[in-house]
């Protein structure tokens, strides 16, 4: 079997780019749009510099670009620059810029014993300014080490004194260290209310992860997509690297999904253990407290799917009181966007969090002994760590397990997207009721409303082989959850609702779909008929087989999906 390299696109950011150009002014001529200074945040991964870089590209070509990444000074190929040395690089992309006379501009004589580095910088910028450049400062939060943040803000000064007379150019700050970065923008800090606006980009939409997956052919091995949306998420760049990389190109050809599983893990393995950048915790996203990162671990190991109470994290007796752990759980929500409340679907109980980002939920639970590893050691010793040479338990079983929440989660988002969804809930629970349903919905069917019960699981041949007691055991168990609602008008109104029963698992051949609803008591979803939903054409499923005894083969069995079908399973 061989599968050949498909281009990369731009995915999914269409909105930011349109907001993107909006603030620079693009849609005007140049020296017609006064100065700006935009701000462009978002974690490391997420598609910051690929963003700029189609706005480049989009750019009329009478508007100049320079784009420059603010050195690290703790990577020690910078450890020694200064703000003279970046002074230099700014003036050797001003010359590529076609701006060579710039440089001439900021020499003074001698009797000039104030003009420091500072005002040079200064005097560099306020140029190109002038000169209607675009530029774009990415990774700002590293200009702080540097002294970079005090011409920067002295320029930004002058030109707003000034009314942003005569300066037709454009700002670009960029950060994925959220904390520092936002740290310069507080109501304290020296950039406070000097930004014209704000574009925030968040993880990929499921949506655009599908139309992604499909354009690239992995939803012809909907196992795959799941692995790999498990590990992901909506994370641009690393699917980009999974599609694009070298490292991973050998895996386009494995035909058995456990052995490319295993090289998978591997090679994400090598990934975490060879750089503290691939880490969720990497010093170019956020820094953590050990407490932080004990906290988030201890998380991911216990509660992966159905998240922990407050109350449960203080009887664990290692991580402080109920305050303490209250304001460690909405920094993790608020600041960095990993953790979700979920609040119990009767209100009987306390809330419950959930690690929300997939990527960091895949590391800490899957790679568990590397990070209990790293919590034991200094932050300087982090890249001198000897890996222990044996796992309590595997990481591909760990990774199944995931795999079975992650897929709870995707369908969850799926139903949200949806136009006609009213309400959505994953692993939904009442207080004094031993079991959950996966994924609730209120979706609007002809004007009335429908109350969707979804059970997913990873392998749909368990709803074929157990259908008789699997299938009866997961409506037992959905009606005898709405049985013990409270007796309220709200949840009487629930129970009234027409009740529609969908089987959720990664790909139903046509078999299996026909064993299944021929019953009558459930429809069926999986990811390519999500994908399908949404415009996309995923094409024929390449089923893989679990050994590697086993050969490939394609799906072509005449399928109900490729006619039209009722929306979501109904």
């Amino acid at each position: 079997m061989t599968d050949t390299k498909r281009p990369w696109r731009f995915y999914g950011r269409q909105e930011s780019k349109r907001l993107l150009k909006q603030a620079l002014g693009l849609a005007t001529k140049p020296y017609e749009q006064g100065f700006s200074m935009v701000r462009v945040r978002g974690r490391r991964w997420v598609g910051k510099t690929q963003l700029v870089k189609e706005i480049q590209n989009d750019a009329p070509t009478d508007w100049p670009f320079i784009y420059y990444e603010v050195p690290d000074k703790q990577k020690r190929e910078f450890r020694h620059y200064s703000l003279e040395k970046v002074i230099e690089d700014l003036l050797k992309l001003a010359e590529l810029a076609g701006f060579p006379e710039i440089s001439d501009r900021l020499t003074l004589p001698v009797e000039h014993p104030h003009y420091t580095d500072w005002s040079k910088c200064e005097d560099l910028l306020l140029n190109l300014m002038r000169k209607g450049v675009i530029l774009v400062l990415d990774e700002f939060d590293h200009a702080v080490p540097l002294e970079l943040t005090i011409p920067v803000k002295r320029a930004v000064d002058v030109i707003n004194k000034e009314h942003g007379q005569g300066y037709a150019g454009q700002m670009v700050v960029m950060g994925s260290h959220q904390q520092k970065f936002d740290d310069l923008f507080a109501s304290d800090a020296p950039f406070y209310g000097r930004d014209s606006s704000v574009i925030s980009l968040e993880q990929w939409s499921l949506r655009t992860v599908l139309e992604m997956a499909t354009d690239q052919g992995i939803l012809t091995r909907p196992d795959q997509f799941l692995t790999l949306w498990t590990a992901y998420g909506g994370m641009p760049s690393h699917w980009k690297r999974y599609c694009t990389g070298k490292t991973y190109a050998h895996l386009r050809t494995v035909e058995n999904i456990d052995v490319w599983r295993r090289n998978f893990l591997e090679i994400e393995e090598y990934n975490l253990w060879s750089s503290k950048y691939e880490r969720f915790d990497d010093r170019a996203y956020v820094e953590l407290k050990p407490e932080h990162s004990e906290l988030l671990l201890w998380i991911a190991q216990n509660h992966l799917k159905k998240g922990v109470k407050v109350k449960d994290i203080a009887i664990e007796g290692t991580f402080g009181n109920e305050k303490d752990i209250n304001e460690k759980m909405v920094f993790f929500q608020n600041k960095l966007k990993l953790m979700d409340m979920v609040r119990p679907f009767d209100r009987k109980d306390f809330g419950k969090w959930q690690i929300s980002d997939n990527n960091t939920l895949f590391q800490l639970n899957v790679f568990r002994e590397l990070f209990e590893n790293l919590n034991r050691e200094t932050q300087t010793d982090l890249d001198k760590i000897i890996r222990e040479p044996s796992f309590k338990e595997t990481p591909i079983l760990r990774l199944e397990t995931l795999e079975g929440a992650a897929l709870e989660r995707l369908t969850a988002k799926y139903y949200e997207a949806m136009g006609d969804t009213r309400w959505v809930r994953s692993s939904v629970e009442q207080g004094g009721f031993d079991g959950d349903i996966d994924i609730m919905a209120i979706m609007f069917v002809d004007g009335q409303g429908v109350l969707y019960l979804v059970d997913a699981k990873r392998n749909a041949e368990k709803y074929v082989t157990e259908y008789r007691d699997k299938t009866m055991e997961v409506k037992t168990r959905q009606d005898n959850f709405m049985n013990a609602l409270p007796d309220n008008d709200t949840m009487k109104t629930l129970r009234q609702m027409e009740r529609k029963r969908v089987l959720v698992s990664t790909h139903f051949d046509a078999k299996k779909r026909k064993a299944i609803e021929k019953g009558g008591d459930f429809n069926t979803l999986d990811i390519p008929e999500m994908a399908r939903e949404y415009g996309f054409d995923p094409g024929p499923v390449l089923v893989l087989k679990g050994t590697s005894d086993d050969e490939p083969e394609v799906d072509n069995e005449p399928d109900e999906l490729t006619s039209p079908r009722p929306r979501m399973g109904m």
